[in-house]
């Protein structure tokens, strides 16, 4: 979300114990799958099925690999930082940009 972007920003700005590249994703990671399930149920609309892994490699080459690979990222340097998220979960996320 852009707010907790934001605030990820000045937080890091401020916090002299954070230097160096930062993760800035929610510390509540999701797969793929849940994301579309959520994001479908929010829009009240059908989950589209998702693409075969195949036809991704076909189309797209070796970017599918960025893709399909698990991208499992937690913020742990601002979690230990005391930064607090404003939207933590893509249910909180997508309930405010749906609003």
């Amino acid at each position: 979300h852009l707010a907790d972007l934001r605030s990820i920003i000045v937080h890091s700005l401020h916090s002299e114990k954070i230097s160096g590249a930062l993760n800035g994703s929610a510390p509540t990671p999701e797969r793929n799958h849940d994301l579309i399930r959520k994001l479908a149920a929010a829009l009240h609309r059908p989950a589209i099925l998702p693409a075969p892994a195949f036809a991704l490699r076909l189309v797209l080459g070796e970017f599918s690999s960025a893709l399909l690979a698990s991208q499992k990222a937690i913020p742990a340097a601002l979690i230990a930082d005391g930064f607090r998220f404003r939207y933590p979960t893509l249910e909180d996320a997508l309930r405010e940009l749906i609003e």
